[in-house]
């Protein structure tokens, strides 16, 4: 499981998209959410380097690494 908790200086106003890319850009999730912390299942994901990008308004706000193992 992976836990995305999102800083609350960032307004949810309106739902945020959550993509997940491998390292060669390949999105491998899109989600939509609407709460500062988000648990989402990884199991399908193959062991590697991805990155999280959570988007407002097509407008990237927040960007994380993850590293599966």
């Amino acid at each position: 499981m992976l836990v995305i908790v999102i800083p609350t200086e960032i307004s949810i106003d309106e739902p945020l998209n959550l993509k997940i890319v491998d390292l060669l850009g390949k999105e491998v999730l899109n989600q939509q959410i609407n709460s500062y912390q988000t648990t989402l299942s990884i199991n399908n994901l193959s062991i590697g380097l991805y990155t999280a990008v959570i988007y407002q308004s097509k407008t990237p706000i927040f960007t994380q690494k993850i590293i599966k193992q």
